[in-house]
């Protein structure tokens, strides 16, 4: 009876997986015309000038900084994004080949944050890591073996590989929460890996997510694509830049740029002078309404008169009036209402998913409606 029932189970996991690959093909194909930007947003400069010569008139350090600011910046284009994304996707397949992999999983994963943790939550299409975890369905859909959203994985003696992904990681605090969830729910072996598939991350975000692996004693294999870009806080971009260039500025003077630096902005944890087309990050993760309003680095020199100057380019006059409001404050995307119309505004919010003509807000959803 337990071998009939063994082989039952099995034959029903077996037809559910087919099945949820089906699925996934025909989501992918009703919406793949949907998931790219159309608009692009690069810096601008005539405003960032413009910002940088008023910090001059206040200080001349002040000034220096805010040139640091411009010269650190990174705008993330759609198409340097994808291009990431590509170069994971090949680095993940040549993986596969290398190290036999039988099983390719794609991940989905919804993480809300309640007080001071993450729980499990339906994964919502609003949330950029399901955006991003589509985009490399697009590159990897040939060799994905199955598809998991908020559950284990089947226990199994064939190597195993688990594709977890996001788009960038700053503080590493959720997404090493979903790898710790991920991975107690996983057999504790060397034949099951995790990907971690993000374009940008900190250091701080990578030794996180390798320390909740630790804390948990797993052997589980952790895999970091070497195509994964570094992110760098400014005061860790000012050593690198100033220590390899020709001046050879002394590490006094390193020292002191960085404290200056400090004394400024620090506001207790790190920040990284970067943005995306498809979002600009909060305030936890990049300095937010500098980049969107123009504000000043150091707010005691914002007076009523500063006036709204964003430092990201192509914005229309509906998004810089949506914010007009909130300058000279320190803002809160999530929280603060007016922000909604800010400029970038996260692309893949507004994404109008459908699966067989039905608008549809998670992925439980679209496979309710088959399984």
């Amino acid at each position: 009876m337990s071998e009939i029932s063994s082989s039952s189970r099995f034959e029903r996991e077996e037809r559910e997986r087919l099945q949820k690959l089906e699925i996934m093909k025909e989501f992918y194909e009703e919406n793949k015309d949907k998931l790219l930007v159309n608009v692009s947003h690069p810096i601008n400069e005539t405003n960032f000038i413009e910002w940088i010569e008023r910090h001059h008139d206040i200080d001349t350090n002040l000034g220096i900084l805010a040139s640091d600011f411009r010269r650190y910046t990174d705008h993330v284009s759609l198409g340097l994004f994808m291009d990431q994304i590509g170069k994971i996707s090949a680095h993940i397949r040549s993986l596969v080949t290398m190290e036999n992999y039988v099983n390719v999983i794609l991940y989905f994963s919804g993480v809300q944050k309640k007080e001071d943790r993450y729980i499990p939550v339906p994964v919502e299409f609003a949330k950029s890591n399901t955006w991003v975890t589509i985009l490399f369905y697009g590159y990897l859909s040939d060799i994905i073996t199955d598809i998991k959203y908020n559950s284990g994985v089947n226990e199994t003696d064939e190597k195993t590989l688990i594709i977890l992904a996001d788009d960038a990681s700053y503080s590493g605090s959720q997404y090493a929460s979903v790898v710790g969830t991920l991975l107690r729910k996983i057999s504790n072996n060397n034949d099951i890996d995790i990907m971690v598939a993000i374009p940008y991350i900190s250091k701080k975000a990578t030794e996180k997510i390798e320390a909740t692996k630790i804390k948990l004693k797993r052997k589980n294999k952790l895999i970091f694509s070497h195509e994964t870009k570094r992110l760098y806080s400014i005061k860790e971009k000012i050593k690198l830049d100033e220590k390899s260039t020709e001046r050879k500025m002394k590490q006094q003077n390193i020292d002191t740029k960085k404290k200056m630096w400090s004394d400024l902005t620090d506001i207790g944890y790190k920040r990284y002078t970067m943005y995306f087309d498809h979002k600009l990050a909060d305030a936890l993760s990049t300095y937010t309404d500098t980049y969107a309003l123009g504000n000043p680095l150091n707010m005691e020199y914002c007076q009523d008169n500063w006036g709204v100057l964003p430092l990201i380019g192509n914005c229309n006059e509906e998004q810089t009036e949506a914010v007009n409001a909130l300058q000279c404050e320190r803002v809160e995307p999530e929280i603060v209402l007016g922000w909604k119309k800010a400029c970038p505004s996260p692309f893949y919010k507004g994404i109008e998913y459908t699966y067989d003509g039905v608008i549809v807000n998670s992925l439980d959803e679209i496979f309710s409606l088959r399984l």
